[in-house]
């Protein structure tokens, strides 16, 4: 991983552990700033474009147990992918934005499915993983694409390729064939690997892991999601520090 990606990444975590009732820090707005004296496009009224959000207005669709909080993360990091990561490539902020979505509806990949926190601060919620980062090898996706089963899987998918294009005789048809058979290594090979991560257990090695998506158990019964937080642990992001997020999420109306 280079270093822009890992201080990519740890913005990332300033921004979800940020409180968005207040302005960003300056420390975020200087991470965020890529031109000499450009400020980032966001305001003190950028959450009332929440509920205009198309991929909020989805996501309420799919699931209505949802907080305000967790509605602003969402479209704070839309926001933050189309002023940052498609028009800029410094710093490129390339994130799954439909990855609560996928996790809600029950995406497999991810790792530690609806776990109940141990811990007495945090005892209560319940917390998921979300892949914000697709290829990033800080939460595993890489590690999947370096096994030796993955390995051994594209290897012999190569070696029936090859197989396949020995039999054609035409020079010009067997670099077409060529070009399309490399094609569907990759595609293919990317395919079944990810399927078999879907049927390893949630938390089995070589599952993905990521951010948390904290929900708990409403009087009802029913799951209710609250926030997005970094991926907790004792330096940076300690029990504390999440339950402080989780509380914000509480309260937060728009």
């Amino acid at each position: 991983m280079t270093n822009s990606e890992i201080k990519q990444e740890i913005l990332i975590e300033k921004i979800l552990a940020h409180d968005i009732n207040l302005p960003f820090t300056d420390e975020i707005l200087k991470g965020l700033s890529h031109t000499p004296g450009e400020l980032p496009l966001f305001d003190d009224d950028w959450t009332k474009g929440t509920l205009e959000d198309t991929s909020v207005i989805h996501l309420r669709r799919e699931c209505s147990q949802l907080s305000d909080y967790l509605c602003c993360q969402v479209h704070l990091l839309n926001l933050l992918c189309l002023n940052y990561g498609i028009k800029n490539e410094k710093p490129f902020i390339q994130l799954n934005i439909g990855s609560v979505l996928e996790k809600i509806i029950g995406n497999p990949i991810s790792k530690h499915n609806d776990t109940p926190f141990s811990g007495d601060i945090l005892k209560g919620f319940n917390y998921d993983h979300i892949e914000l980062f697709p290829f990033s090898s800080t939460y595993a996706r890489n590690s999947m694409y370096k096994s030796r089963e993955f390995h051994t899987l594209k290897e012999q998918k190569i070696e029936d390729a090859q197989a396949r294009i020995e039999k054609t005789q035409d020079p010009v048809q067997k670099l077409v064939a060529t070009v399309i058979e490399s094609n569907n290594v990759a595609r293919d090979s990317t395919y079944e690997i990810e399927q078999i991560v879907r049927e390893k257990d949630p938390g089995a090695r070589g599952k993905i892991t990521g951010p948390w998506l904290i929900s708990e158990t409403n009087t009802n019964g029913e799951k209710v999601y609250l926030c997005i937080t970094p991926h907790g642990n004792k330096t940076t992001y300690p029990d504390p520090i999440i339950k402080s997020i989780i509380e914000r999420a509480k309260i937060f109306r728009l």
